[in-house]
């Protein structure tokens, strides 16, 4: 039977992220069993990233300096060059409790999901800025699919106005049926029309 019972409530321990120290890089030491895998892509992205923001997440380590999360951010660095960098320590953790969270560091990350009309709002914005929407980790064949729908909520271009149709599609008196909505081309002043609209 599994256990997934949760600690009672007590006094806040201390927590690695209290306290960031930096470390020379061969001072760390890769988890031999890690099964967490990350192609020399996944690399590049990381490295871009760090180029581009600076170190900004910490590896967590043992007092041993053996890694528990952030052997992706190592590699990275190894191909950097980087010769010293910020690290937090899991002091006193058995090696069940590191075990476990190396599993868990990348298993709740991964359950969380986008919602995919803030993402395409947040890229648009971005894009309009020429940012670089490389560094965002997402694949060019996936940042087009996801902005492929752009225009359909939030931003806008204000540059960007549509042309006038120049052979109107409805006419007074039609009634367009959403799914469960109904819009209706009319007088909103008008009391027949209104009142066709909300007969549905």
């Amino acid at each position: 039977m599994l256990s997934t019972q949760s600690e009672p409530a007590g006094p806040t321990p201390p927590w690695p992220a209290d306290q960031v120290e930096r470390w020379p890089i061969e001072r760390l030491r890769r988890y031999a069993n890690n099964p967490r895998l990350h192609s020399e892509a996944d690399l590049g992205k990381i490295v871009a990233s760090i180029r581009r923001f600076g170190w900004t997440m910490p590896p967590l380590v043992d007092e041993n300096g053996e890694l528990i999360c952030g052997q992706a951010r190592v590699g990275a660095a190894i191909l950097l060059e980087l010769t010293h960098i910020p690290v937090i320590v899991a002091k006193g953790w058995t090696e069940e409790e590191k075990r476990a969270y190396r599993i868990a560091d990348n298993q709740l990350a991964a359950r969380a999901s986008w919602d995919p009309e803030l993402l395409r709002d947040e890229l648009q914005a971005l894009n309009f800025a020429d940012f670089d929407l490389g560094l965002t980790g997402f694949e060019p064949e996936r940042l087009e699919a996801i902005l492929a729908g752009l225009g359909t909520s939030g931003l806008t271009d204000p540059d960007s106005v549509p042309e006038v149709c120049t052979q109107p599609v409805s006419r007074p008196g039609d009634i367009w049926l959403l799914d469960k909505h109904r819009v209706g081309c009319g007088d909103s002043t008008n009391e027949r029309d209104v009142a066709a609209v909300l007969a549905g």
